[in-house]
């Protein structure tokens, strides 16, 4: 795998600026292959470190006033800018004249044209160094015999349809079109629809038209099915004879009713002193290997996704539903951590190793549950485990307050389960229950990711972490004037903020109003948990040690350390796993973080169109939720369904409303919005194409057309010095008026 980063210092120390891309080529060929230079020059441009000019020449994006950016579209089609690796977020003015045929999501150099000392500089998009946007999805419009394609994401511009690239789709069609830049400019696009997926509004259409326009890999290519279809789906006992025997322990899976890619298996034995848990990871790596046609394909995926009716698995289902889940009554090959700890839960001793499990039972978070909570009415099947479950409890609860001594900050932010019939049709819409049956596996599960990543950082084996750094100071700076203009105390400093910090904050709101609004505006505060080939801790968890190792059927960071731990355990040189894997770590995190996040936005997406889709059914009834965001455009509400929509300002009661941003309310000379508040609402409307819902207050409808006025305190300021500096020279002048007056009459007076 080729280092960018050694060809690049390559350029600097033998100074290839201004040399033409040839040239570069032609110098560096005696230390690197053509295809490697070639290569490593296109993602230099696109890391923003060099910058190839339209005479081919190699020049450094600085040198010439140039700075990579991301482009961020707007409903209006003018964009902004924002600076690629900027940490304070620095963004740019770009008018739509001066975008160059960029679009929403592509990479480009820009170069500032009017310069500010406030957020409002502008700049000019000079090349477009990466499209990330070849294909969008939208409907066909036809008029006139002319045909375009309205993008569902209302930052892009509707794309032109030439007749011969319209597939024999018809006018209202949901569809998938392919942009093609004209070659001698890049502002000239036109597009083909090579793909119709059906009638725009068909429910089961507009989820794939979702999917689609993410570019999730739904379909596996033909060399993976078949590598795929190759793969055994029994183990025969030849092949366990190198591997530890775990079939006599009492081991269980424990997942949720319709969990299919089962990765993860627990047991436990009684100890002298303690006790020994088993973490039994499913063993992939056996099965996918090292730059294999699944291998390959898993790394691009990253991620399985789940929808509410559907998953696109990181791994054919032969493998994710199949040898590799760890199904009931079936041998199958695990990578098994064994941890042993003392009656206080402090961890001993552990040990990894190659084993082979057989379930014994396939439980469900409800049959847990029941134990624990002591009705074992009908659960006969399990009486062999209902020891082992309390026991498994117990040991899961001490692990949590241990997690809490040391300062996790625990979040209940409630997530929907959305129930839909064979139809697609939405059923129902309920939070998620976590309960102890839930807190019990995830208790093992963190156990078990610390005391592997703490292990091999010691060994110094190169790694892939699973981080969550501390929070960022200007971040928590605007956090801390919003908990501040609640009345909340705290004594966070945002130079050094800990995690019990947090947590402390966080229990002091256990019976407030506000604490569901207040989570979520903490959880916006913190950086976000991703992947890195360095070992930064775990802020969230309070934790020095993580990394994610016990998911590898659905999670690609998982597999690869699998890969790395059985390559160590089979006795590989120390140098030869750095020389081998270090660069594959940092491509593996930097993948792994990018196909997450995709992940995790298209899941939302799809959730907020069955929101909408399925509150559209209760339009004009009425319902209570709590207020749990203010804006100057109006008060957003959630239901205690999950689902939240916007009672916009034009529908709030008539009264000059002042908006404090800090403390996130708005107030009036009668009314008030806050955090927190419990409100009355009835569903005005929803928009199946943005996603949205509309609420208005019940027992309210601004019949009467008075549109309520919104002035920040900083507008109302301004206004009340206006009025005031009005008032006074008004008052001057009347004054001076007065006494002209009285001038006059005296002087008529006198004559």
């Amino acid at each position: 795998m080729i280092n960018v980063d050694e060809i690049f210092n390559a350029i600097k120390v033998i100074n290839l600026k201004n040399k033409t891309r040839d040239e570069v080529i032609n110098i560096l060929l005696k230390g690197f292959t053509y295809n490697e230079i070639d290569d490593a020059l296109t993602k230099l441009q696109e890391q923003g470190k060099i910058f190839i000019d339209a005479k081919n020449r190699l020049l450094f994006p600085s040198d010439v006033g140039l700075i990579l950016c991301k482009i961020s579209g707007t409903k209006k089609h003018f964009a902004f800018a924002q600076v690629v690796g900027d940490e304070n977020n620095t963004e740019y003015f770009i008018p739509s004249n001066q975008l160059m045929g960029a679009m929403h999501g592509d990479l480009v150099y820009v170069q500032i044209t009017e310069s500010s000392d406030d957020k409002n500089s502008v700049a000019r998009v000079v090349r477009v160094v990466k499209r990330n946007n070849e294909k969008l999805v939208g409907t066909l419009q036809a008029f006139n015999g002319k045909f375009t394609v309205v993008t569902d994401d209302d930052r892009f511009e509707p794309i032109l349809i030439p007749r011969s690239g319209v597939m024999g789709c018809i006018n209202g069609d949901k569809v998938v079109v392919q942009i093609d830049y004209d070659k001698s400019s890049d502002v000239k696009k036109v597009g083909r629809i090579v793909e119709c997926l059906g009638r725009s509004g068909d429910i089961k259409v507009e989820q794939l038209a979702i999917i689609r326009s993410f570019n999730l890999r739904e379909e596996f290519p033909q060399d993976v099915l078949n590598e795929a279809k190759r793969l055994p789906q029994s183990i025969q006992d030849s092949l366990v004879k190198n591997r530890v025997d775990f079939r006599n322990l009492r081991v269980i899976t424990i997942d949720g009713e319709d969990t299919r890619d089962i990765d993860d298996a627990i047991s436990i034995e009684k100890l002298k002193n303690g006790y020994r848990i088993g973490v039994h990871i499913a063993d992939v790596s056996n099965y996918v290997t090292e730059s294999s046609a699944l291998d390959k394909e898993a790394f691009l995926r990253g991620t399985s996704v789940y929808f509410p009716n559907q998953v696109i698995p990181m791994l054919p289902r032969e493998l994710s539903n199949g040898i590799c889940s760890l199904n009931q009554d079936v041998n199958r090959f695990t990578l098994s951590c064994l941890i042993d700890i003392d009656e206080d839960c402090n961890v001993k001793n552990s040990k990894i190793v190659e084993g082979v499990i057989k379930s014994l039972h396939r439980m469900t978070y409800t049959d847990v549950q029941k134990i624990i909570n002591g009705n074992t009415q009908n659960l006969d099947e399990f009486s062999d485990v209902f020891d082992d479950i309390v026991l498994f409890n117990n040991i899961s609860q001490k692990l949590k307050e241990k997690r809490q001594k040391r300062g996790e900050i625990t979040f209940n932010i409630p997530e929907p389960i959305i129930t839909e019939n064979e139809l697609g049709e939405i059923v129902s819409i309920e939070k998620r229950v976590q309960d102890e049956s839930h807190e019990l596996i995830e208790s093992l599960m963190i156990l078990c990711n610390e005391v592997i990543a703490e292990t091999f950082f010691k060994l110094h084996i190169p790694f892939v972490y699973r981080v969550h750094e501390k929070p960022d100071s200007i971040k928590l700076d605007g956090f801390l004037r919003f908990v501040n203009s609640q009345k909340i105390l705290t004594d966070i400093d945002p130079e050094n903020a800990t995690p019990m910090d947090f947590q402390s904050l966080l229990k002091s709101m256990e019976n407030d109003p506000r604490k569901d609004a207040i989570e979520k505006i903490t959880l916006r505060s913190m950086m976000k948990a991703r992947y890195s080939p360095n070992c930064l801790g775990h802020f969230g968890l309070a934790s020095t040690f993580y990394c994610h190792f016990t998911s590898p059927i659905r999670r690609y960071p998982d597999l690869m350390i699998h890969r790395i731990i059985k390559k160590y355990l089979h006795g590989t040189n120390l140098d030869v796993l750095k020389s081998v894997y270090t660069p594959i770590v940092n491509s593996t995190s930097d993948q792994a973080s990018s196909t997450e996040k995709i992940a995790t936005e298209a899941e939302r997406t799809v959730d907020d169109y069955k929101k909408a889709l399925y509150m559209s059914n209760f339009i004009g009834q009425d319902f209570e939720g709590s207020v749990s965001g203010v804006t100057d455009f109006g008060v957003f509400v959630e239901l205690d369904n999950t689902c939240e929509g916007l009672i916009r300002s034009v529908d709030l009661p008539y009264d000059n409303y002042i908006y404090d941003k800090d403390a996130m309310k708005i107030y009036g000379t009668k009314f008030h919005y806050q955090l927190g508040d419990k409100i009355k609402i009835v569903v005005k409307s929803t928009d199946i194409k943005s996603r949205t819902i509309d609420f208005e207050l019940l027992g309210y409808n601004n019949i009467d057309g008075k549109i309520p006025i919104i002035r920040t305190k900083e507008e109302n300021k301004k206004n009340k010095f206006i009025e005031s500096f009005s008032k006074s020279k008004m008052q001057e002048k009347n004054k001076k008026n007065s006494s002209n007056k009285k001038n006059k009459i005296k002087k008529s007076i006198k004559k």
